[in-house]
């Protein structure tokens, strides 16, 4: 080998090495970027999926059909990061969401032995810190759903916050019809001897079924929902009044939808009315 071939040989070496050190000088970089943004944080996943293995593209869109689950049981805290290279593997423990009712919001619990993996699919080469920005966006929210992203029945919480019923007594002065709500087109009625509206009575009723998530936290509570009891004894118009959390109200919400009445009456006729509804969860 002469000089000049021993020379260009030492400069593929050498590029090849700087070529080497800037990559992973990048990973590094990129590894960094990402801890910061998202290591040791809370964040909602977005869609609230209830799998425990997500995977996403490059441009945090989900991959599959995962299946999307209560938003209270939808978060996750990442604990680890993992820069691959066709990849970055998140990992940490799934995340529910109480409500404390002295503070009148949402706060995160977090069962043990309960983790979440999101795969993401790209290059860590190619990625910056537009694309992560992108990769955040598509794949976590760092707080819960507006209006209109929630399920019908959170609404009015999320809305105007918590209401409970124990704190606002029948008014007998109240009209008999609640204004602006009708069932079908029948008007709804308030119970009461003022109203002369006797209550419904449950005649089947289902035990509500635990989320996973609030069993291994060995969560209990109750929680108040108000529905418009119709005048063939179905439960319609459910709407949460005072949220438990942990995924545990979409389930009360799921069991009273079931449950059927004997229905109000109102001068020995069947009429619709509004009914405040506890549903309690409970371990034995």
């Amino acid at each position: 080998m002469n000089t000049g071939q021993a020379r260009t040989v030492g400069c593929r070496l050498a590029l090849l090495l700087l070529v080497s050190v800037c990559a992973v000088a990048q990973s590094s970089n990129l590894k960094a970027d990402i801890e910061h943004r998202w290591k040791g944080k809370v964040f909602f996943i977005k869609g609230w999926y209830d799998e425990n293995n997500l995977t996403y593209d490059a441009s945090g869109s989900v991959l599959g059909n995962p299946k999307p689950g209560p938003w209270t049981a939808g978060g996750v805290q990442i604990h680890s990061v993992k820069v691959q290279k066709d990849k970055i593997v998140l990992k940490g423990p799934r995340v529910g969401f109480v409500y404390d009712h002295k503070k009148h919001k949402f706060s995160p619990m977090l069962p043990k032995d309960f983790d979440v993996t999101i795969t993401i699919k790209a290059d860590p080469s190619t990625l910056t810190p537009a694309n992560l920005d992108l990769l955040q966006n598509g794949i976590f929210a760092t707080q819960g759903p507006i209006a209109d992203e929630a399920p019908d029945y959170w609404r009015e919480v999320i809305l105007h916050g918590e209401q409970d019923p124990a704190k606002k007594p029948d008014n007998p002065n109240q009209p008999d019809v609640v204004e602006g709500m009708r069932s079908g087109t029948e008007p709804v009625f308030r119970i009461g001897p003022a109203h002369r509206v006797s209550p419904p009575r449950i005649v089947t009723q289902f035990e509500p079924e635990y989320t996973e998530l609030a069993r291994k936290a060995r969560y209990q509570g109750t929680s108040i929902l108000r529905a418009v009891v119709d005048s063939r004894g179905e439960t319609t118009q459910v709407q949460i009044l005072r949220p438990l959390g942990m995924g545990l109200d979409d389930q009360a919400v799921n069991v009273v939808r079931q449950w059927r009445f004997e229905p109000a009456k109102r001068d020995g006729k069947p009429v619709a009315v509004t009914v405040d509804i506890e549903v309690n969860f409970r371990l034995y």
